[in-house]
C-alpha cells in the first residue's frame, strides 16, 4: 500500500513517509463556485480561479501509545504554519481536486488536532491534520 509522503521542496528531497494511512480524507469532491445576488435576475455563480479551501486528514481509535500515529503527530507540530510539498501518490480524488496537476503538491500545514476519547484506555478518538493548498 502506497503511503503519502510530505517534502521540503517539489522535487521531493528528504520526503517523510506517512507512517499509517488516514481512516479518512476530505477531498473537497464539489467545484470551488461563490454565488453573488443579483439586482435584476437570479443568483450569478462564479467558479474561482485556485481552490485553496482547506483538506483535511483524519486517522480515528489509535491508542495513544502506538508509535506509528505518534510519529506522525510529532512530525506535524513543530511545522504548524509552514508550506510542505505532499504527494498523494494514487489517492485520485484528492489528485483531481487539488487546484494543481504536479506530482508534489504544495500547502501550508495549518493543524494537528488530537482528540481523546473518554474512559477506558487512553486512545485518541481522532488525529486531524488539516492542509490548505497553496500557489
Amino acid at each position: 500500500m502506497t503511503r503519502i509522503q510530505v517534502a521540503n521542496d517539489d522535487a521531493g528531497a528528504g520526503a517523510y513517509t506517512f507512517a499509517v494511512n488516514p481512516s479518512f480524507f476530505d477531498t473537497q469532491d464539489t467545484p470551488n463556485i461563490n454565488n453573488f445576488d443579483s439586482l435584476y435576475s437570479g443568483k450569478i455563480y462564479s467558479k474561482l480561479s485556485f481552490d485553496n479551501r482547506v483538506r483535511f486528514f483524519t486517522w480515528e481509535g489509535f491508542p495513544v501509545d502506538r508509535s506509528d500515529i505518534n510519529s506522525i503527530i510529532a512530525y506535524f507540530r513543530p511545522k504548524e504554519g509552514q508550506i510542505k510539498y505532499f504527494n498523494f501518490q494514487d489517492l485520485e480524488e484528492i489528485n483531481e481536486r487539488w487546484p494543481t496537476s504536479d506530482t508534489w503538491k504544495k500547502a501550508r500545514i495549518i493543524a494537528i488536532e488530537t482528540i481523546s476519547r473518554k474512559g477506558g484506555k487512553l486512545v485518541y478518538e481522532t488525529v486531524t491534520l488539516r492542509i490548505q493548498p497553496e500557489k
